[in-house]
């Protein structure tokens, strides 16, 4: 019973050590990431897909005839994260999402040279109205 118990104690800390290194790369800040202040009127957040997978195992290799416990175990976790677009906060009040990947795109690179025009287009418009308050400013 004691051996039993042994072994258990060994597969819990490895799936524990797995887990506890998992939970330190995959956190709140990689679906949602940390805001980009592009101007003091436009503000960018990333936004993320996370997914992950664990696997863990273990195995008693003890024989009748030799009294040493033997053990072996082993554990694995995968994780994927995939940019699907921005938040757009303009002007503090006008929020709106941009998406990386437009309609069906093959790949996420394909995606973001697909929304680079849209991107073009709101950094156009955004210095655009930058360039019409500078005169009244100089005033």
């Amino acid at each position: 019973m004691e051996q039993n118990s042994t072994k258990n104690g060994k597969i819990n800390a490895l799936m524990e050590a797995t887990l506890n290194k998992l939970s330190q790369m995959v956190d709140t800040e990689t679906v949602i990431g940390e805001p980009m202040v592009m101007s003091p009127k436009l503000t960018l957040i990333p936004i993320s897909k996370t997914s992950f997978g664990f696997a863990s195992g273990g195995s008693d290799f003890s024989k009748k005839d030799n009294p040493h416990i033997h053990f072996g175990g082993g554990s694995g976790a995968g994780v994927t994260v995939t940019p699907l677009g921005f938040l757009s906060i303009a002007n503090e009040t006008e929020v709106t999402y941009i998406p990386l990947t437009p309609g069906n795109a093959a790949s996420p690179v394909e995606g973001v040279i697909a929304g680079l025009p849209d991107m073009v287009e709101k950094f156009k418009d955004m210095f655009a109205k930058k360039k019409e308050e500078t005169p009244a400013d100089a005033e």
